[in-house]
């Protein structure tokens, strides 16, 4: 019932007495989508999971891990789903695609959602977490979920106060992924209805 809802997995250790009430305070007040943990491998190496866009290249999209900074660093994703969320605003953006099975694309398409609707997801280093044991390597792999996500992401086009998938989208898309099978039609026509409600 809470506004916000701190969510934290199982395999991750959090150390209470190095955040204060101030700190959850200020992530309130800040009004934010979500608030990323900074993270931290069982050494206590910092963990790359402030996720970022590539300079353009190939006409294509490409993001990266990088470390995150000091005070709050903005990132396209919650890394592994943990973080403050604003439970409105997750709602308003429509949460996490269910239709996309592959956390990866899940979670990349969350995140460019938010962003390209004006909400923030920061990492916040005064927010600290651990793994308790080492953590499973990102699946990246385009397939399905990064169908759904190109088709609700980077192919519409906006005009003014209104956005449409062109049929020019479905193309380019059949294009660049070699996916042949009927269900990129079908999810084709699914995402253009969703984009125009």
């Amino acid at each position: 019932l809470s506004e916000n809802v701190f969510v934290v997995r199982g395999d991750m250790r959090i150390r209470a007495a190095t955040i204060s009430s101030r700190v959850f305070q200020k992530i309130f007040d800040r009004g934010r989508l979500c608030t990323v943990p900074l993270f931290r491998d069982p050494e206590g190496e910092v963990l790359p999971t402030a996720v970022g866009p590539l300079a353009p290249g190939r006409g294509g999209f490409e993001v990266q891990p990088r470390c995150p900074g000091d005070r709050e660093t903005a990132t396209l994703m919650p890394w592994d789903y943990c973080g403050i969320y604003r439970r409105s605003l997750h709602s308003a953006i429509g949460g996490f695609d269910p239709a996309i099975s592959e956390p990866w694309w899940q979670k990349l398409d969350y995140g460019m959602r938010a962003w390209l609707w004006g909400e923030e997801i920061r990492v916040n280093s005064s927010l600290k977490m651990s793994y308790v044991g080492t953590s499973a390597p990102e699946d990246v792999t385009p397939s399905g979920g990064y169908r759904r996500f190109f088709l609700k992401n980077l192919a519409v086009r906006r005009r003014g106060g209104d956005a449409s998938l062109p049929v020019s989208a479905w193309w380019a898309y059949r294009r660049g992924s070699g996916d042949g099978g009927a269900g990129p039609r079908e999810d084709w026509k699914e995402i253009r209805d969703w984009v125009t409600r």
